[in-house]
């Protein structure tokens, strides 16, 4: 992979496997699938916000920080691909993966 400068990649909300519990619900009462469709849909508007300089905005930037250092294991090489914490901003498009740098 190439890159010129690190981006910010954050994990895909409702991404990974259900567990029985959850296929049983979703079988017996299909509505509840559009509930969950609504909840991914709201994360993902909520992504606006979440890169203000407010309360909410500091908040999400160390949780996509933190995630993205617990996946890579190597000091230098995290100093190396990852994004800077402090310095996000909007001018490009954020990638949405689960799990990338692993």
């Amino acid at each position: 992979m190439f890159q010129r400068t690190p981006n910010v990649i954050v994990e895909k909300a409702g991404d990974g496997e259900n567990s029985k519990f959850v296929q049983m619900i979703a079988t017996l009462m299909p509505w509840t699938q559009w509930i969950g469709r609504v909840y991914v849909y709201i994360l993902g508007e909520l992504y606006y916000y979440a890169w203000n300089d407010g309360w909410f905005g500091r908040m999400i930037k160390a949780k996509v920080w933190q995630e993205a250092r617990q996946q890579i294991k190597s000091e230098k090489l995290a100093k190396e691909i990852l994004f800077d914490e402090n310095k996000i901003v909007w001018c490009k498009r954020i990638g949405i993966y689960t799990q990338f740098y692993r």
